[in-house]
């Protein structure tokens, strides 16, 4: 940090008269001469000196003899200030007096001026105290070195610490939803600012976005702006530069080419924003830019992902001739009951997959015991209890949909051990299996079969409680009946599986 002569010499003055070993100098002339007139002036001509420790020249002199005062403390500033070594004098008021040159190295900084001793110094006394103020000097420099070396560091120090902050964050979640606000909250955090926008430039339109505005003295995270708000993004867009302002400062994220703007406004302090703040807030978007486009490009990856996906399972259903499909509704209540247990956001993507994928295999299946009306016989029943494996064998070659496969492989394994195909029990078989289990019984009991009719959603509900321990998984099964008292799983089986049936069966 820069800081010109002019600040620099107020600063040490402000500190040199607040010292206290400057303090204890002044209780050692007291018991040495009798409480003199003890004072500091900066390094200037008499006339214009900035007195920190006095409100006058000389506090005993009065009236016309403050002139003469003036005068003669002009003279011998002057003879001390080429000088440069301590000087006795005569004042007015004919007292001995005392002024010390405050020296460091070349640079004169100012005097100290000790007026109305008792007696005479000494040249032992000279000596003294023109050493004890050099350590004194010498050692109030040192600590405004420090401070400004601390002042110049802090923020290199705030920016490395927000960059391996924000190498966490790009760890952590690459869901557009959850990053922007965590680098939102960050960025007050670390620049101790009350309000933070993000706007993201839309590729279709090419205009900017907003996507979080954390606001401190708010309880929720709004994503709206005011006019002036979006005018100051729009700027930063606009030129690629970045607005520091004593109430706001915002800074462009640019990739090649420009991606979106973070504003902040208001310090917390109520100071201003300096280039402190603009340093680490620059260090910050640079490594948040990385993480946003980490995230849009996954983003864009996954929406290709499951447009993929839901290609591929329409073509299995018509592939297959499997006139017993799942409803749409069945992929929510899969998700319904993971968001219960409280999965992961890959973990949801993932259960996701198989729900729609699940009855891959059936696609080998022949078509004659796929669209059989009646029971099937019990060596039909063993062709199809093939298709977890089949349809395992189909998507295992498509690396991203991995996790999926195993869900898919033992979706009809039962919790007491006697499911198909590995015989797994317990927590071996794999959670998303176990909830996809219960999913898939509740549909397929609610569902109209030409062998066997449909019951009602409480019937559906008991058998699935019925079997609780056995069949499925105890906590998937607490799970599912949490789901199924919510208003939106009602609505969910109004506008699916029981899309045009009496509402009386719910």
């Amino acid at each position: 940090m820069k800081i010109d002569k002019k600040t620099y010499q107020e600063r040490l003055f402000k500190k040199l008269s607040q010292s206290p070993d400057l303090e204890r100098e002044r209780q050692l002339l007291n018991q040495l001469f009798e409480q003199p007139v003890f004072w500091i002036a900066a390094r200037a001509n008499i006339n214009g000196m900035s007195l920190l420790s006095a409100n006058s020249v000389c506090p005993r002199i009065k009236g016309a003899g403050r002139k003469e005062c003036l005068k003669c403390l002009s003279r011998v500033l002057k003879k001390v200030k080429k000088s440069r070594r301590p000087e006795q004098f005569l004042c007015p008021a004919q007292c001995y007096s005392l002024c010390l040159p405050l020296v460091q190295g070349d640079a004169l900084y100012g005097f100290l001026i000790f007026c109305h001793l008792k007696t005479r110094p000494s040249c032992e006394s000279l000596r003294l105290f023109e050493a004890l103020n050099s350590v004194i000097l010498e050692k109030v420099q040192k600590e405004l070195e420090l401070s400004k070396l601390y002042q110049t560091i802090r923020p290199r120090a705030i920016a490395l610490s927000t960059v391996h902050t924000i190498h966490r964050l790009i760890s952590s979640s690459l869901n557009p939803d959850e990053l922007l606000p965590r680098i939102a909250r960050l960025s007050l955090q670390v620049l101790r600012a009350k309000r933070c926008a993000i706007s993201l430039v839309d590729k279709k339109t090419k205009h900017l976005v907003s996507k979080t505005v954390i606001d401190l003295s708010k309880k929720k995270a709004r994503p709206q702006l005011s006019g002036a708000m979006k005018k100051i993004e729009n700027k930063v867009m606009r030129t690629g530069n970045i607005l520091l302002k004593r109430s706001y400062i915002s800074v462009p994220l640019i990739d090649e080419e420009p991606i979106g703007v973070i504003t902040l406004f208001r310090k917390i302090n109520g100071r201003a924003f300096d280039n402190f703040d603009q340093e680490i807030l620059t260090a910050l978007s640079e490594q948040a830019i990385g993480a946003i486009r980490n995230a849009q490009l996954y983003k864009e990856q996954e929406n290709m992902l499951l447009g993929t996906v839901k290609s591929l399972s329409t073509l299995l259903k018509v592939k297959s001739g499997y006139p017993y499909a799942h409803s749409k509704a069945f992929v929510d209540i899969v998700l319904g009951i993971a968001e219960v247990l409280g999965l992961s956001e890959e973990d949801l993507r993932n259960l996701r997959f198989a729900a729609m994928l699940h009855d891959a295999g059936k696609i080998g299946i022949p078509e004659e015991i796929l669209k059989k009306p009646a029971q099937l016989s019990g060596k039909e029943f063993r062709i199809i209890k093939e298709h977890p494996k089949k349809g395992a064998k189909i998507l295992s070659p498509l690396e991203r949909l991995k996790p999926a496969v195993e869900v898919i492989l033992h979706h009809h394994e039962k919790f007491d051990g006697s499911g198909y195909p590995g015989r797994l029990s317990g927590e071996a078989i794999p959670l998303g299996a176990r909830i996809m289990a219960v999913a898939d019984s509740f549909e397929a009991m609610i569902s109209r079969r030409p062998y066997r009719k449909s019951t009602s959603v409480p019937e559906a509900i008991r058998e699935i409680k019925r079997y609780s321990g056995t069949q499925f998984d105890p906590r998937v099964i607490k799970a599912f009946l949490k789901l199924a008292k919510s208003k939106p799983f009602k609505e969910l089986l109004l506008k699916g599986i029981y899309h045009g049936r009496p509402k009386k069966d719910l």
